[in-house]
């Protein structure tokens, strides 16, 4: 399994969770403003602390995103490419985490589109320059009572989302959901594994985004690139087994790859943020 070193002290605390009770539904995404806004007012009609949306064949008039690039100083083991943008197209799919961030509400998503003339993309969307074209509706689950907070993380140099609270919330069997942070240089299915089995769960399902070193799935070939951006389009663990499906892009849009995670292969590169659903306590989203 790959590793990289990164600029700062490595916290032996190798993952963060709170607990968080939710709401899973399907919302109407409005078009009149940017995409961010658009999120932050179901966020508020709905009460919700924060939450996580799934766009799918979504019309937009305009989209705006960047893609993972090598860092531009030795303080860093990645950055930002350059913006990108088009007009007239389509979010294929999109994985968005709405927390807190120092400024207030903060987005951090992952997905595919294609432009109007049939090409597909992938990256790190800006929702606040991201524009529908209608109205969408999308699934979303809601967190009630836990949140991510942004905070400066020592080990990776970056300030990244982190569950509310997670130091002073312990999380236990009976939580109906946990908000997770992953840190670098773990196996992204052994970690899940390990942690729904030390939750005493017998089966979990798992949203979110991240960062990966490579990706190497089952099916749809390899990236090799240190630095690929991930979505989870579905994670389901099981008796001590995984089933992890993503979508993920490198540096160029020449390494994408769709597939389901080989276990023991795919290293964290900075974070993943995630929220982990008992799936045991109620009806959830897949």
């Amino acid at each position: 399994m790959r590793h990289i070193k990164h600029p700062g002290p490595v916290n032996p605390k190798r993952y963060f969770a709170s607990p968080t009770t939710y709401e899973e539904v399907t919302v109407t995404i409005g078009s009149q403003q940017d995409l961010k806004q658009e999120i932050m007012n179901v966020v508020a009609s709905k009460k919700w602390k924060g939450g996580c949306f799934f766009l799918q064949q979504a019309p937009v008039r305009h989209l705006s995103y960047f893609m993972p690039a090598d860092a531009p100083d030795l303080e860093h083991v990645a950055w930002f490419s350059d913006e990108y943008q088009f007009e007239q197209g389509q979010i294929d799919t999109l994985g968005m985490m709405a927390g807190l961030g120092e400024q207030g509400p903060y987005f951090h998503g992952h997905g595919a589109w294609s432009d109007a003339a049939g090409n597909s993309f992938m990256g790190h969307i800006i929702p606040e320059k991201t524009f529908l074209n209608a109205p969408i509706t999308c699934h979303a689950i809601g967190f009630l009572d836990g949140n991510f907070c942004r905070r400066f993380d020592e080990e990776t140099n970056f300030t990244l989302l982190f569950p509310e609270d997670h130091q002073a919330k312990q999380v236990s069997a009976h939580e109906e959901a946990i908000l997770l942070k992953l840190a670098p240089n773990q196996d992204i299915s052994h970690a899940l594994v390990n942690i729904t089995k030390e939750l005493g769960w017998e089966k979990a399902s798992f949203h979110g985004v991240g960062s990966l070193q490579g990706t190497y799935t089952e099916n749809d070939g390899n990236i090799e690139d240190h630095a690929v951006e991930f979505l989870i389009t579905k994670a389901i663990v099981q008796n001590e087994h995984s089933e992890i499906e993503v979508i993920s892009v490198g540096k160029s849009q020449k390494e994408r790859c769709t597939g389901t995670l080989i276990p023991g292969q795919n290293s964290i590169l900075i974070t993943a943020e995630l929220i982990g659903i008992h799936r045991h306590s109620k009806q959830n989203l897949v």
